[in-house]
């Protein structure tokens, strides 16, 4: 270990500026520790700020791209700095981000995006592989682990164009955008650098996907529309058997209609490849595990959707004389399918970008509906039981069924005055006219107001939320598909193999990304620059993202703000291991003899002499705090 790794990892900011400009790059690029792992590993924030610092950038950027195995179990994930910056230090993450994207406006204002260590699945399996455990943990034989690192990078540069991996679940959990999404990490997931990649990812691989789903999903939308509307329901063919025979002789005049008559079998057609396409979605998306497949809603509607369509297009009866007679249950299932699967369409669209995020604004605000709903709901109860009691002799009142839905549309459609008390017999005037009264006020003008009130004065929060789950969406969606890519499935790719424009389209999703890609908004065309602008990509969007922080007192207090986050857990940690100690001691105690006693209180003394220590430190640490913000006010 060199002294510069030793200032990494006690946190002497200065001394380490000073190493990291004496060191040679060379000298880097030989390292067996990493100084930034080091840095991260013990919350030292000043000396991750410290090196993307420096002026030269080829420092920083050896020292991202290292590797080290996981602290999870699975031996298959691997972890670099990127990751744990974003995971333990978002604001130096945010930095790194920033290093990332080059602006330049010579003559048109243009933007270079580095994606080399926030898109490294094809790029970490060449990294040098680095350690970050104090000396004392790591292997005896430096030399040898060394010499180690050297010979799988030689085997790793005949595989350069292959990813690190070929386990798509590994890759999807892996990744730095999943992780910011895991880690909620939403200024981070806001950045022109993550948005840019995004959209990318999303151009190449799931926009794809997406149209074809949604071409062939519409198709079987029309066809089962037009199929309902064309048909008739059962109660109008011109007999009353009992509906339970399904084996019931149809006679008549009615003959189904031409459009009927094709889709019927374009219905179940659809449906079964839907469910095929389905089946494929959980055994490669979701590794087969079913409990995982069933918490996402829309894949619940689809099957829904697709099974009473099939019972629905189906001749159960098994009558041939074509006059288009459904049995009840089949028109139940007809009626069901129809509705879910309209529903469905709004899952299908809510990927697209334009109409996406109104999709997904409108799930949050049922949600919150849903919850208010749990509240509300006792006084519609409450009502209907009321108005039940005292009006029984009416018919909209007469039962609790009916006198629950009778109030629930008159707190939606106003309350019925004059059908209630002059067209009918009221008893108990009274008491009638003050439960009306108080439901006028109390429903149909209170709650109702309080509803909109609600979605309104959330609406900014709502769009907000909601383009941060779109993205999470996209990430999740995209990933997969890099995942199945990845793994160059043989069915697909004998399957493929037999089309031309599979065949093409199944390269580009396994091609090998660039490390940069350049952006020049004014360059593009009309329909390019507007859909740069849906991703909040236009040059207005990119330079107030990147001037967020441009004032010196701005960074100073966030910088404070990690390094107090910082400060905290280092305290928790000590307070916990001073915990674990006075365990230690008690346990000591119930020892009778004095001389553990008198070990056990020379102990207690040395640990509160410690922790004072310790507290001390932290007060002087939050007075240079202050004393940074004093000053920096003073100037401003």
């Amino acid at each position: 270990m060199r002294p510069i790794h030793y200032a990494a990892e006690k946190g002497h900011s200065e001394v380490f500026r000073v190493l990291l400009d004496k060191t040679d790059q060379a000298e880097f690029e030989n390292f067996y520790w990493n100084c930034l792992d080091l840095a991260i590993n013990e919350n030292q924030v000043e000396v991750a700020y410290a090196i993307f610092q420096t002026q030269n950038s080829e420092k920083w950027k050896i020292m991202l791209r290292s590797r080290s195995k996981h602290d999870d179990s699975d031996s298959k994930c691997v972890d670099t700095p990127m990751r744990k910056l974003i995971r333990k230090m978002p604001d130096v993450a945010k930095m790194v981000f920033d290093k990332c994207t080059q602006i330049t406006r010579d003559k048109h204002f243009a933007v270079e995006f580095n994606y080399e260590f926030l898109d490294d699945t094809y790029y970490l399996g060449g990294w040098k592989e680095t350690t970050h455990k104090k000396r004392g943990k790591v292997a005896k034989n430096v030399h040898d682990d060394l010499q180690k690192n050297k010979d799988e990078e030689k085997n790793q540069k005949t595989s350069k164009d292959t990813p690190y991996t070929k386990n798509a679940k590994v890759i999807k959990k892996n990744h730095p955008l999943m992780i910011i999404v895991k880690s909620k990490q939403t200024q981070l997931l806001d950045h022109p650098l993550v948005t840019a990649l995004l959209r990318r990812k999303w151009i190449w691989k799931g926009l794809i996907s997406t149209i074809v789903n949604f071409l062939l999903y519409l198709a079987f939308l029309v066809l089962l529309t037009g199929f309902a509307i064309d048909l008739r329901a059962p109660y109008q063919f011109n007999s009353s058997p009992s509906y339970t025979d399904v084996n019931w002789p149809v006679f008549g005049n009615e003959k189904i209609p031409k459009f009927a008559k094709i889709a019927q079998p374009g219905i179940l057609i659809t449906a079964v490849v839907v469910i095929l396409i389905e089946f494929i979605e959980l055994k490669e998306m979701f590794s087969g595990k079913v409990w995982l497949y069933l918490k996402e809603i829309e894949n619940i509607v689809q099957w829904i959707t697709c099974i009473t369509a099939f019972i629905f297009a189906w001749n159960i009866n098994g009558s041939d004389n074509g006059v288009g007679y459904m049995t009840p249950f089949q028109w139940i299932c007809g009626t069901i399918s129809v509705f879910f699967a309209w529903t469905n369409m709004l899952f299908i669209i809510q990927k697209f970008d334009w109409i996406g995020i109104y999709v997904v604004m409108l799930k949050r605000i049922i949600k919150m509906f849903t919850k208010f709903f749990l509240v509300f709901s006792l006084l519609i109860v409450a009502f209907a039981i009321t108005f039940h009691c005292l009006f029984q002799n009416q018919q909209h009142f007469s039962t609790f069924w009916i006198s629950l839905m009778k109030t629930t549309s008159m707190m939606i459609g106003g309350p019925d005055f004059v059908t209630i008390f002059l067209d009918e017999t009221a008893h108990y005037d009274i008491i009638s006219y003050v439960f009306f009264y108080g439901f006028m006020l109390l429903m149909a003008i209170v709650v109702i107001n309080l509803l909109v009130g609600l979605a309104v004065s959330n609406i900014q929060e709502f769009q907000k939320k909601a383009d941060h789950a779109k993205k999470r969406m996209q990430v999740k969606f995209t990933l997969e598909l890099e995942g199945i890519a990845t793994r160059r499935i043989k069915w697909l790719k004998k399957f493929t193999s037999k089309f031309k424009c599979l065949k093409k389209l199944m390269s580009k999703l396994q091609r090998k990304p660039e490390k940069t890609e350049t952006f020049c908004p004014k360059k593009q065309d009309w329909l390019s620059r507007k859909y740069a602008e849906s991703w909040k990509l236009s040059e207005r969007h990119i330079t107030a993202a990147m001037n967020t922080e441009k004032d010196d007192t701005s960074k100073v207090v966030v910088r404070i703000d990690t390094k107090m986050k910082a400060l905290e857990t280092k305290l928790e940690t000590h307070m916990k291991h001073v915990d674990d100690q006075l365990g230690a001691i008690l346990k000591m105690k119930k020892d009778d003899s004095s001389l553990v006693v008198a070990r056990s209180d020379t102990k207690m003394k040395a640990l509160e002499t410690k922790l004072e220590t310790r507290m001390k430190h932290v007060d002087d640490q939050l007075e240079a705090i202050l004393d940074i913000i004093g000053s920096k006010s003073e100037e401003n």
